[in-house]
């Protein structure tokens, strides 16, 4: 386990990240402002996601405006994820398992990637594989003390609730979890199980009602995060207007690279929509395979636990991936998950818990099998396929490292050419983001930050600095949201004499009003 971590710090070190884009900006400035003790929860999907930047403002007031201060809280619930993987699967598998589990995660491109950066994903995953890990402790340890830690990873998982809203995907897998291990590897009653998986639900549901009693004090709305949430993705409207990925292929060809080389003709670790995963997700499905072969032709003949363990990391590793391609984001009527590749970054801790659970289910059958050398062979087959794991996280890690970095010397250009002396700058959101972390101190405005939607003229825009994506490209996306910025702002894309070009990259663009 020592080397493990050696490794996994080592990786996170060399692919280290720091600031990021996509929706990182708003997290680390409502981080800044709760440091700064000036917070007030956005009404947003994203500002009420607090457990992703409340905990990364505790560093940056003891550090200031420190990309390592930024990486803290994720780097913590990445490892945690591994203590909890190789815990689980030690106790249900065996010692040799667990460290299996510990090495599939440490090296898993998506974590090495995002547990640098403040965004849910790797944070939530590091929760998640907690709440799993204390419902195999609960049914590892005391009967009498049972009942307090499934509620305990009722907790864990409500902290998953607090990091992003995504509740229907997460819960059933704990709930499962719980009568799964109770009746089959327990051999406990149904209604012994039952209580059991009330015991985990009172958990999550004291951290969603304490959620709710906040929000009723300060916004006179119990449910606040409900009604966010759904404005933001729980109608078709809200889809169009926000642009979400609803394509059905975002999914099947992020987790399996096979498709991906069948359907384009070239292997997923080129691919930006697959290089966050390498082959964590097919290993996962081979090995289901070939545990639910073992299961279901030695039936009766397996241990309980070990078997007990393969059910649970089965229905961990299918449920996610089959809610979220086919399942809907109102209760209402269907509407399309919103997809992107990094959010099975959140699911991957299942897919290493069930390539270890196949594993080991297929070397306990070979254990009994009368053909010489079987387990070598075995042992043999477990390691190249390692190996391809290894190989392929690395070409993830450089295509998903390497694309990210070339964005972020973009933006280091572009703040070292600014002329000196601005003292507005007027952008998107997100790159406001980045250039208010670096050009102001903690609790300093030197520049102002201003934001395109402050503006409903182009005559209202008459010192500063604008940065702009003034090409074609960006002038041919139809998202709503762009699409209405450029009508109301034209000047965006027909820059008027006034506007001074002292930065011309691709796409971005920077100009001095004079």
């Amino acid at each position: 386990m020592l080397a493990i971590g050696l490794l996994w710090l080592g990786l996170r070190i060399l692919y280290w990240n720091g600031y990021y884009t996509e929706d990182a900006p708003g997290y680390v400035s409502d981080a800044i402002a709760i440091a700064l003790r000036d917070y007030h929860a956005r009404n947003h999907v994203n500002g009420l996601n607090i457990g992703t930047y409340a905990p990364v403002a505790i560093p940056i007031a003891l550090f200031g405006k420190s990309e390592i201060a930024l990486s803290l809280w994720p780097l913590f619930c990445s490892l945690l994820a591994v203590v909890s993987l190789a815990g689980a699967a030690a106790m249900l598998f065996g010692r040799r398992f667990g460290l299996l589990a510990a090495v599939l995660y440490a090296t898993y491109p998506g974590d090495v990637f995002f547990s640098t950066v403040v965004m849910p994903d790797a944070i939530q995953a590091g929760w998640l594989s907690f709440s799993i890990f204390l419902i195999v402790l609960a049914h590892a340890g005391p009967d009498d003390r049972r009942r307090g830690t499934l509620a305990a990873a009722g907790v864990a998982i409500g902290c998953c609730h607090l990091i992003r809203a995504n509740d229907p995907i997460l819960i059933p897998v704990g709930t499962s979890a719980v009568v799964i291990l109770s009746c089959v590897w327990k051999r406990e009653t149904w209604s012994a199980a039952a209580r059991s998986g009330l015991a985990y639900l009172s958990g999550w549901g004291l951290v969603v009602a304490l959620e709710g009693l906040a929000y009723l004090w300060a916004a006179h709305d119990f449910l606040l995060r409900a009604h966010v949430v759904t404005r933001h993705y729980g109608t078709i409207d809200s889809i169009r207007t926000w642009g979400l990925n609803t394509d059905p292929t975002t999914i099947p060809f992020s987790a399996f690279p096979p498709l991906v080389w069948w359907n384009r003709g070239t292997w997923g670790f080129l691919n930006q929509d697959q290089a966050y995963h390498g082959l964590i997700f097919f290993l996962a499905l081979a090995a289901v395979a070939a545990g639910a072969v073992v299961l279901i032709s030695r039936r009766g003949h397996l241990p309980d636990r070990p078997a007990a363990g393969f059910a649970v990391a089965a229905l961990w590793f299918a449920w996610p991936l089959l809610a979220h391609q086919f399942g809907s984001q109102s209760l209402t009527h269907f509407v399309p998950m919103h997809r992107l590749s990094r959010h099975l970054v959140v699911y991957a801790p299942g897919a290493v818990f069930a390539t270890v659970a196949g594993s080991a289910l297929v070397m306990e059958a070979a254990s009994t099998w009368r053909l010489a050398n079987a387990r070598r062979a075995l042992t043999a087959a477990a390691a190249a396929m390692l190996l391809m794991h290894l190989y392929f996280n690395w070409r993830g890690e450089q295509a998903a490292y390497g694309a990210y970095h070339r964005i972020k010397a973009t933006y280091s250009r572009i703040r070292e050419r600014l002329p000196q002396g601005v003292q507005t700058m007027i952008a998107d959101p997100g790159d406001l983001g980045f250039f208010d972390f670096w050009l102001n101190p903690l609790g300093v405005e030197r520049v102002k930050m201003a934001v395109f939607a402050s503006y409903s003229r182009c005559d209202q825009l008459t010192s500063g600095v604008v940065l702009t994506q003034s090409n074609a490209g960006w002038e041919g996306l139809n998202a709503p949201v762009i699409q209405d910025t450029v009508e109301r702002l034209p000047c965006l894309l027909h820059p008027p004499a006034n506007w001074h070009l002292v930065y011309d990259g691709y796409p971005e663009k920077v100009y001095r009003i004079e």
